[in-house]
């Protein structure tokens, strides 16, 4: 399985984190709308194509895919188009694709999330941890307090050196 669903108790910290979504563009074809997302691009509209806009919720396809919407959100950020983007990631902190995201604030969550099957019933566990990752521009002190707080004792936030 490539593409796992967001459990509601991820959607939350999310939601809490950046104070809304605006934007969803790797949703499930069958269910775009699954996070609450006002905007969802689905495969057939293709979100690595098209520009991004506002606070981003991003649970890209895992596996080889993955790198590539990394830098996809990375440049929508810091070319102004998206304020920022949360991205939910296998906690891959050994490869040459993670280690970008080490400049931003990342909550490593603890224990395996439980995502979703098509029919919205938690399924798997996958067989790696996990990762929220705050992309932004700059990082105030109140963005990382609330993504901080978002998260609470359901992973340990980790700052960059340059944040602290």
């Amino acid at each position: 399985m490539n593409e796992w669903r967001t459990p509601p108790e991820i959607v939350e910290i999310v939601r809490n984190a950046m104070g809304g979504i605006d934007l969803d563009p790797c949703a499930p074809v069958d269910a775009p709308h699954h996070i609450g997302a006002p905007t969802a691009f689905t495969v057939q509209e293709n979100g690595l194509d098209r520009a991004w806009f506002g606070k981003v919720y991003m649970n890209p396809p895992y596996g080889r895919e993955a790198p590539i919407w990394v830098k996809k959100a990375m440049k929508e950020v810091h070319s102004g188009n998206a304020e920022c983007v949360v991205a939910m990631l296998a906690a891959r902190t050994d490869t040459r694709w993670f280690r970008p995201l080490l400049k931003y604030p990342v909550a490593y969550l603890h224990g395996r999330v439980k995502f979703l099957d098509e029919a919205g019933i938690p399924g798997g566990e996958p067989a790696f941890p996990s990762a929220l990752v705050l992309i932004r521009r700059s990082t105030a002190a109140d963005d990382l307090d609330a993504f901080a707080r978002a998260v609470g004792d359901r992973g340990t936030v980790v700052l960059p050196w340059r944040a602290i």
